[in-house]
């Protein structure tokens, strides 16, 4: 509901049926991030483990005046970061859908190599089919 909600790295664990996929979330990027305002970027080593990256997007945030503008910090703040972190298998995820317009197939709205899922953590919209590629992606690498 607010920005920096997440202030260190959370450990937890997704379990289905089938298996465990262990997960880290980490504290917002944004553009000045890697300037060392914010929270900086010095939590982002927690990635060189990571074989599957989420890029979550809030639709809402002031922090960019895009949802493609969101990807691109991002995306930029990584490989600034750290140019290996680019090759890492990612998807892209957008969060709290339910407060976007609906009708509209929304994953034209990004030119990008990532799958892109529309998700509500609020509703739980996206979440089962997010979750299930995130463990055939595991299964099928």
């Amino acid at each position: 509901e607010y920005p920096f909600a997440t202030k260190a790295p959370q450990l937890g664990t997704y379990r289905s049926n089938s298996s465990e996929l262990r997960m880290c979330e980490l504290p917002a990027i944004y553009q000045a991030s890697g300037e060392g305002r914010g929270l900086g970027t010095h939590f982002l080593k927690h990635l060189e483990r990571a074989r599957l990256i989420f890029l979550i997007l809030d639709p809402k945030t002031e922090f960019a005046p895009s949802l493609e503008a969101g990807y691109h910090t991002l995306l930029d703040t990584l490989k600034q970061f750290n140019s290996d972190f680019v090759r890492t298998p990612r998807f892209l995820v957008v969060n709290k859908s339910d407060l976007l317009p609906r009708g509209k197939d929304r994953s034209k709205d990004f030119d990008v190599r990532e799958k892109v899922f529309f998700v509500s953590a609020k509703t739980g919209t996206g979440i089962s089919r997010l979750m299930n590629t995130a463990e055939n992606f595991f299964r099928n690498p």
